[in-house]
């Protein structure tokens, strides 16, 4: 009887110790599998800041060059049956863009440069007939810009953009006194960054207005055939055929267009 006791005794013993060291050695693994968990959703998201920068390239401002073509068509005014015309012309565009505001509503200001020709009608102020016609190479400097409209697509590199612009230009030649343009432009513009910090640039545009020019004074004698296109249109030349060329202002609205390509930075 006593040693069924102490064997029962001996089993009972080894099972608790057992136990014992089972449930520490779990303890101890406790931790360390605590420290092997997957990180949070919130440890692995990119802060928003720079997941706008990745797919916003766009800044607030920036600054371009554009090439291209422009052209004007005939500008014509009739008023009380009094007719001005100037001839259409159409040359090399060229302008550097200043955007403020990235997509949504912004400002545009662009310098430019506009070289073309253009018939000048050679007038004799007494008679007042054209006697003679001649080509006068025009060196336009002027300014456009105003507000914007840019959309950025699904494409995050792709933007789409149109506004609501002015421009006014003034000429540099031989031939006039005074040649300026003003017209308003609607625009249609495409722009696509090939890198963070540079972006291709596509765009056309439409517009109407108006143009003033006045040929500079001029005093001298005719030529003969001067004196004949006078004469054909059934007046006479002035005493000793002499050439006062009329510098009245001639007016004309017109419609104006021009197509580019450029560069953005940034």
């Amino acid at each position: 009887m006593v040693k069924r006791s102490v064997r029962f005794g001996s089993g009972f013993v080894c099972v608790v110790i057992s136990l014992l060291s089972a449930s520490g050695a779990w303890a101890q693994q406790a931790p360390s599998n605590a420290l092997t968990a997957p990180p949070s959703a919130a440890e692995t998201s990119v802060p928003k800041d720079e997941a706008e920068e990745e797919f916003a390239p766009m800044s607030w401002a920036g600054i371009g060059v554009k090439l291209g073509v422009m052209g004007i068509s005939t500008a014509k005014l009739d008023i009380s049956g009094t007719s001005s015309r100037i001839d259409s012309r159409a040359g090399l565009f060229a302008s550097v863009p200043i955007w403020m505001g990235a997509d949504g509503i912004g400002w545009l200001i662009e310098p430019y440069y506009f070289g073309s020709s253009v018939t000048r009608e050679i007038i004799d102020d007494e008679t007042e007939v054209v006697v003679s016609k001649e080509e006068v190479k025009l060196n336009t400097l002027g300014c456009g810009g105003g507000p914007t409209i840019i959309i950025q697509t699904r494409k995050r590199e792709l933007f789409v953009g149109t506004g609501l612009h002015a421009r006014w230009g003034w000429s540099l030649n031989d031939g006039y006194k005074y040649a300026f343009d003003l017209y308003g432009r609607v625009p249609l513009n495409v722009t696509y960054y090939v890198h963070k910090q540079v972006a291709v640039t596509f765009e056309g545009g439409f517009g109407y207005g108006g143009s003033a020019f006045a040929n500079k004074p001029e005093t001298r004698t005719l030529t003969p055939e001067e004196i004949q296109a006078i004469r054909d249109s059934g007046k006479m030349p002035s005493a000793n055929d002499v050439l006062q060329v009329d510098t009245e202002f001639k007016f004309g609205l017109a419609t104006t267009w021009d197509i580019n390509v450029g560069v953005r930075f940034p």
